[in-house]
């Protein structure tokens, strides 16, 4: 007899193996390529995803300068400190070399600075870059430096010159 409940051809066709050769079945095969497709799929998707999720989280003020020093980046942006005219962020990438050494310029409505980059400052490899300021701001720190090891960031906060 059998399982209860279960007609004569439902049982016979548990019992039979599945044709995987003929057409109108799955071969293993084909169900290999369909996942392996479905899976490549899903990467190159999620790959879409994060790096557009990644250039929304990254997207810079419309009133940010920046400069992309053979990968490093460099900005300028109104500062929220209070008091503060702007900011000026480093984040040093590891791709700089020797020849990089130079002048930047990067502005925000009412303000430009100059910005001198020089590669590996120290025996550790830290990058450094000196803002120099229009007459009438001044740097934190005074030196107007920010020195930054690969994969760090360094900042300059840039305030009004308040006199002595």
């Amino acid at each position: 007899m059998g399982d209860i409940g279960m007609t004569d051809r439902q049982q016979d066709w548990r019992a039979k193996p599945l044709p995987l050769d003929t057409t109108g079945w799955l071969r293993i095969e084909d169900a290999q390529n369909k996942a392996l497709t479905a899976f490549f799929r899903g990467v190159a998707i999620g790959a879409l995803v994060i790096g557009l999720a990644a250039c929304a989280i990254m997207t810079l003020p419309a009133n940010a300068g920046e400069v992309s020093i053979s990968g490093s980046l460099v900005t300028l942006q109104p500062s929220t400190d209070v008091g503060a005219l702007a900011v000026v962020t480093f984040d040093n990438r590891p791709s700089n070399g020797v020849t990089d050494d130079g002048t930047y310029s990067l502005s925000i409505p009412g303000l430009t600075v100059e910005i001198l980059f020089a590669w590996e400052v120290s025996p550790l490899g830290d990058d450094r870059i000196t803002v120099i300021p229009p007459p009438g701001v001044t740097c934190i720190p005074a030196s107007c430096h920010g020195t930054a090891l690969e994969g760090y960031v360094a900042t300059v906060l840039l305030n009004p010159w308040a006199g002595m």
